[in-house]
């Protein structure tokens, strides 16, 4: 079942409320999020990128700037080390799985949880001037990487993924939140160039965002393909526009 939108806290109200009704709901929930994720600062940034677009938005059903207020908003989040062990740990996780395996509370459930970092997991969550500490393991290459077993239904094991999700205040200065957000900026001038063309267009090249999905080898495949389509975007605009796509 699809999951609730979450308001965002009573602190955005003011700022929620100058947004067009039908965009609110989606707005609030983006806000929400990434509260969680990172914090109230975080926010802001989102709100910021989303009013340069909102800027733009000559649509009669802001479209666009729903597309991208969704899109961001998950962009955003992305999982890294950290946020994937936040979610790990959640509240509720472990009866939610007792549900869906139809296990009451007193039947024992030992909950493992596998992992498979690689280097590029390891050097992402470092500041860049530390990723010399990683060695270059054969089994740190891409595609195969380091197969861990964490007992999350233990003691130790979900102390050591609340440790991993507590460190998220040192998100902003790791390597991969550097790049996540240069590659947001240039997705977001992407769309910038495109409205000038067509409104469509700039829907479509909205959704493009997809390909920046996922953990690990998957999301990093895509924003290859992002950096490749975007390094020259405005010849491929004026090229062929018709077959811009996240198809």
């Amino acid at each position: 079942p699809q999951r609730p939108f979450k308001p965002a806290p009573n602190s955005f109200s003011d700022q929620v409320s100058t947004y067009p009704e039908s965009l609110q709901q989606i707005i609030g929930h983006g806000i929400f999020k990434l509260i969680d994720y990172q914090d109230q600062g975080y926010a802001e940034l989102y709100l910021e990128r989303l009013n340069t677009i909102l800027e733009l938005d000559n649509g009669v059903s802001y479209r666009l700037t729903e597309e991208v207020a969704k899109r961001l908003a998950i962009w955003m989040t992305f999982e890294d080390v950290m946020r994937v062990a936040q979610l790990k740990t959640r509240t509720g996780r472990l009866s939610r799985i007792r549900d869906e395996l139809g296990v009451d509370k007193e039947t024992p459930l030992r909950l493992t949880d596998y992992f498979k970092p690689g280097r590029d997991e390891f050097i992402g969550i470092l500041p860049p001037y530390l990723s010399w500490i990683i060695p270059d393991w054969k089994k740190l290459e891409r595609g195969k990487g380091l197969a861990l077993h964490i007992p999350t239904g233990s003691a130790v094991g979900f102390g050591l993924l609340k440790t991993l999700a507590s460190l998220k205040f040192l998100r902003r200065k790791s390597r991969q939140y550097g790049e996540e957000q240069e590659n947001m900026a240039k997705w977001l001038n992407a769309i910038k160039e495109a409205v000038k063309i067509d409104y469509d267009l700039a829907c479509r090249t909205a959704q493009l965002s997809i390909l920046a999905r996922g953990y690990g080898n998957v999301r990093r495949n895509g924003q290859e393909i992002l950096t490749d389509l975007f390094m020259n975007w405005n010849n491929n605009l004026a090229l062929d526009p018709d077959k811009i796509s996240a198809e």
